[in-house]
C-alpha cells in the first residue's frame, strides 16, 4: 500500500521537509483520471527503502527539487500525460535534470540517515 495516495481530479499535492522510509508499496501515489490536472510538488524530502518504489504519477504534473529518491525499484512510474522536472535530486538510477546525480546515497546503516564518510 502507498503511504499516500491522491486520487482527485484538480488536486495538488505539496511536500516539504519529509522522510518517507521503509515503504511496503509505492510511497507516493497520485493517479488523476479526470479532465483536470493533479500536481505533486516535492521539495526537501528523502524517500527510500519502499519496496515498490519512490513514485507512481498518472494524469500528474510533478516537480521534485532537492530530493532523495533511493528505494527497492524503479523511483518515478509515469502513465498517461504529465509533466516531469526533477532538479537538483539524488535518484537513484538518474534522472535527466539540472544538477541531478545517480549512484549510492551512502547513508550509514549503523546511524539512520547519517551520510557515510
Amino acid at each position: 500500500r502507498s503511504i499516500i495516495e491522491l486520487s482527485s481530479p484538480s488536486s495538488t499535492l505539496e511536500m516539504r521537509n519529509c522522510l518517507v522510509d521503509n515503504n511496503r508499496g509505492m510511497a507516493i501515489k497520485v493517479v488523476n483520471t479526470a479532465f483536470g490536472k493533479s500536481s505533486l510538488l516535492l521539495s526537501h524530502c528523502t524517500i527510500v527503502n519502499s519496496f515498490s518504489g519512490a513514485l507512481s504519477v498518472q494524469n500528474t504534473n510533478t516537480q521534485i527539487t532537492n530530493s532523495i529518491l533511493d528505494n527497492r525499484l524503479s523511483e518515478i512510474t509515469l502513465s498517461g500525460t504529465q509533466s516531469v522536472k526533477v532538479n537538483s535530486s539524488f535518484v537513484k538510477g538518474g534522472y535527466t535534470g539540472g544538477g541531478n546525480i545517480a549512484g549510492d546515497a551512502m547513508f550509514n546503516p549503523a546511524n539512520a540517515f547519517h551520510l557515510l564518510d
